[in-house]
């Protein structure tokens, strides 16, 4: 699948249409290359993906934006890179070690407020990982995250 034609993009359609998004910017980035290359994954495992990423985002930023961004990135294999990127709440270290864990949230004031099962990033993770790439995390508690899924390109150009 082309990257930026692609089904991961079908995916802000659906945010625009959505009370996910609830008046926050959106802001989609594409990094300096005008071709990212090729992906050749499952485009409803990455719509999924992505989809939850940008909700959390959503969910957890109740004033400032949500950035997606996707570059290619070379390391001696060719990757395919989204970013989610939020102004929203943050996490401490403590809340990182666990985020990716089944029925696990940052913690308990947090499930109550925000509601989930603890069930999204675990699966997020493992759709991820079963085409070959995976999702990481940087936080800082109170300034935002930054999720980013990284998938294996094909490295053309």
């Amino acid at each position: 699948m082309k990257i930026l034609v692609g089904a991961e993009w079908r995916v802000l359609a659906l945010l625009r249409h959505s009370k996910i998004a609830d008046g926050l910017p959106l802001s989609v980035e594409k990094r300096a290359q005008d071709n990212l290359g090729t992906l050749t994954v499952d485009p409803m495992r990455l719509r999924q993906i992505l989809l939850n990423l940008l909700s959390n985002a959503f969910k957890f930023t109740k004033q400032g934006e949500v950035t997606l961004q996707a570059r290619r990135v070379a390391d001696g294999r060719d990757w395919i890179e989204f970013a989610v990127i939020d102004t929203g709440i943050g996490m401490t270290a403590e809340q990182l070690g666990k985020l990716f864990e089944e029925f696990s949230q940052a913690d308990r004031t947090s499930a109550q407020r925000f509601g989930g099962t603890g069930l999204g990033l675990a699966i997020t993770r493992k759709l991820a990982r079963m085409m070959g790439g995976d999702v990481t995390v940087t936080s800082e508690h109170g300034k935002g995250s930054v999720f980013t899924v990284r998938l294996p390109g094909s490295g053309d150009s």
